[in-house]
């Protein structure tokens, strides 16, 4: 059943750090994306600055039942009952993606547990967008619209691969949101920031010809795609998305790692944080305040406060007789100018590096050097460090670096742009050959022996040949499927189980071959088509791969109805 129209589009920036929503109605009004008026909401429990985004935590009780979530849960647990055994847990988003080591390090804010497996953060996302969904649909019902006038998106990282960009969706659809393509849309983060830019009024972005990059430094990840403008003000994206796990949470870690483990002691930390979490939470809030001023201007150490309760642990520890780190407790700990610099510098050097390769990529695909445009947008992009750094690298290859007005809400109200008009990006830049395994003629003299079977009607074929729906690097409209047409193998198949895979190379004939990887499965039901000849039972399929979410539709030839058709992702890690 087709959906009805939508009134209202809302967006989710589902955030390592922090998640909020914004919305606006569909209308004439609003119909140009530069005038058009986003509403977002600013008013979280507990929260002490006007934002719209409230922390991504969730503050569980021994049993992990759900105790309370953003601001107030952070704030919560400064109040734990000793021995309650509460947990505040955030990072779970990049937990979704990631192995986690399991080295002499401590990971993650204080007065946090980073969930190291995808079962438990995919439960933590669920819980976590259960809560921002409700506040959302709450906000926005409560005058003239129903939650069946809402079209819906969420954002995600865009170097995510599938499986995990699917767990996104199935986790969106478990917090409440509608199991419906056209109600429910995934946008890469860089790419709702490039809306955005283009709303804020940057004139460029609108002139055909223009070709820009955006950086989107995040909590987690730093993302990084690129376009072109086109004659009609779409977006051509010009090289696959890019990027690294190197966002500004990451300098907490590093923080945590390379100031207190080494002054204090890996154990003695260790111990705090297992037995008394909430000690360094205001330590680490100093060390964010201090990290999103610090600048290559300046050459001031940052003096960085310890917390009461941080203190007093210290000097239990070293009471205890187990101390293990170098000197006294202190209630400061300074970090020098040129530390900080090698903390943020280990970051951005990755990040630059990421950004340099996606601009060599995109003056390939255009056949242009010089004269782009950097969009630096994300919560990192908050950094005078940052800025200066990626500035002055890009100033010496053409580029000019720009930051727009808020940069931190670029993807929250760019999301709300995508989900008014999915269709504002012309093409899309295949990471990979995608294809599937298929029996074709087989070819005497040409395919391998081993490779040799029978099918219906005792035709000869060649199993593991390598179908290709798109090539690596091509440009795919994201408007237009790609349709394939297959027919089962034997008389008695009631279903066919269609095996997709990828490759980097561009020429490809088996899908046994070395560095073709299994990306997913799809199944194709044809029970509804079993009093028909095998010759009858074709069935076509539709996939659309130049969307952010990879869905796949299948229908009867002969009987032009839909069939039942499921994808299974591979997580790539």
């Amino acid at each position: 059943m087709a959906s009805k129209p939508h009134r209202v589009v809302a967006a989710i920036d589902f955030g390592t750090y922090g998640t909020g929503f914004a919305w606006t109605t569909v209308s004439q009004d609003n119909s140009e994306m530069r005038t058009r008026r986003i509403s977002f909401f600013e008013d979280w429990e507990d929260q002490k600055l006007s934002y719209p985004k409230n922390r991504s935590a969730l503050l569980l009780d021994a049993e992990g039942r759900l105790l309370s979530w953003g601001y107030q849960a952070v704030t919560q647990r400064d109040a734990m009952p000793a021995g309650a055994g509460w947990r505040l847990l955030t990072g779970f988003k990049m937990s979704l993606q990631r192995n986690l080591g399991s080295g002499d390090t401590v990971s993650g804010d204080a007065g946090v547990v980073l969930v190291g497996d995808a079962p438990d953060a995919f439960r933590l996302a669920v819980l976590c967008m259960e809560q921002v969904y409700a506040k959302a649909r709450d906000h926005i019902t409560r005058g003239a619209y129903q939650e069946s006038d809402i079209r819906w998106c969420v954002t995600v990282p865009a170097i995510w691969d599938q499986y995990t960009r699917d767990l996104i969706y199935k986790a969106a659809v478990e917090a409440g949101l509608p199991n419906d393509p056209e109600r429910l849309l995934l946008a890469q983060e860089p790419a709702a920031a490039a809306l955005y830019c283009t709303a804020r009024g940057e004139a460029l972005l609108s002139t055909p010809g223009t070709r820009f990059l955006v950086v989107d430094a995040g909590g987690g990840t730093v993302d990084i795609t690129s376009y072109q403008v086109a004659g009609n003000g779409r977006l051509n994206e010009l090289a696959p998305a890019s990027g690294a796990k190197t966002g500004s949470d990451y300098l907490n870690e590093a923080f945590m790692n390379e100031v207190l483990v080494r002054r204090f002691g890996l154990a003695v930390i260790s111990r705090i944080l297992r037995d008394q979490r909430s000690a360094i939470a205001g330590t680490m809030d100093a060390w964010e305040r201090a990290k999103r001023s610090f600048s290559a201007d300046s050459a001031d150490d940052l003096v960085i406060p310890l917390s009461a309760p941080f203190y007093a642990a210290l000097v239990r520890e070293k009471a205890s007789g187990r101390w293990d780190g170098s000197g006294e407790p202190v209630t400061e700990v300074v970090v020098s100018h040129g530390l900080v610099a090698s903390l943020f510098d280990q970051r951005i050097d990755e990040t630059i590096g990421c950004v340099e390769q996606q601009l060599r990529e995109m003056r390939s695909a255009s056949g242009v050097t010089g004269g782009e445009i950097a969009l630096l947008v994300g919560g990192f992009a908050e950094s005078p460090y940052l800025r200066s750094r990626l500035g002055d690298r890009l100033a010496d290859r053409g580029v000019r670096v720009v930051v727009p007005e808020q940069p931190s809400i670029a993807v929250l109200a760019g999301a709300v742009h995508f989900a008014y008009n999915p269709s504002v990006f012309l093409t899309w830049r295949a990471p990979f050959t995608v294809g599937i395994k298929i029996s074709l003629p087989f070819r005497e003299g040409h395919d391998p022996e081993s490779k040799r079977v029978i099918g219906y009607g005792n035709r000869e074929l060649c199993d593991d040949r390598f179908d290709v729906f798109v090539v690596n690097r091509a440009a795919v409209l994201t408007s237009e499927p790609i349709t394939r047409t297959y027919w089962p193998l034997r008389e008695e198949q009631t279903a066919i189980t269609i095996r997709l895979f990828s490759t980097t190379m561009k020429n490809v004939e088996y899908v046994t071959e070395q560095g073709v990887e299994l990306l997913g499965s799809l199944t194709v039901d044809l029970s509804a088509s079993m009093d028909r000849r095998v010759g009858e039972r074709a069935v076509e399929v539709a996939m659309h791969l130049g969307q952010t979410h990879i869905r796949v539709e299948a229908r009867n030839i002969h009987t032009n109805e839909p069939q039942s058709a499921t994808v299974q992702w591979n997580p790539t890690w």
